[in-house]
């Protein structure tokens, strides 16, 4: 593995991963509007640091599965791998939260495929940038 690229690639996916989940969850789906949600304003650092955690930890392991199972295949290798977790995690999770949740169809709906599409794009930025070691 090439721990440059590596990191490199993890930094970018993390990046790319929060501004577009940030995009999504903030302006377009508007997430304050649900009942019971925790309104934006009320959020503090601490809250803050946890999502942008977690999404760090996200892009760290979407990143070493992508480079273990590189193929060198280009932007359709990375298309795939994005669209291949993508429905892994939010595809299955849209169901299960389908009949276990009273959230709004539209948040619903607008969430899971939304963060699927997210992963797509995670998965060519992979693609685009990670060098393996020569």
């Amino acid at each position: 593995m090439n721990t440059n690229s590596f990191t490199t690639t993890v930094f970018v996916v993390w990046i790319v991963n929060s501004i577009l989940a940030t995009l999504l969850n903030v302006f377009i789906l508007n997430w304050d509007s649900m009942p019971g949600a925790k309104a934006n304003d009320m959020m503090g650092f601490a809250d803050f640091s946890f999502i942008y955690l977690g999404a760090l930890v996200f892009s760290v392991f979407f990143t070493l599965i992508f480079v273990k199972g590189h193929e060198g295949k280009g932007i359709a290798e990375g298309v795939r791998y994005g669209l291949y977790v993508g429905l892994l995690i939010y595809l299955t999770e849209f169901l299960i939260n389908s009949g276990t949740t009273t959230m709004p169809a539209n948040l619903l709906w607008g969430y899971h495929f939304g963060m699927m599409a997210i992963s797509v794009v995670m998965g060519i930025a992979a693609a685009a940038l990670y060098k393996p070691a020569t």
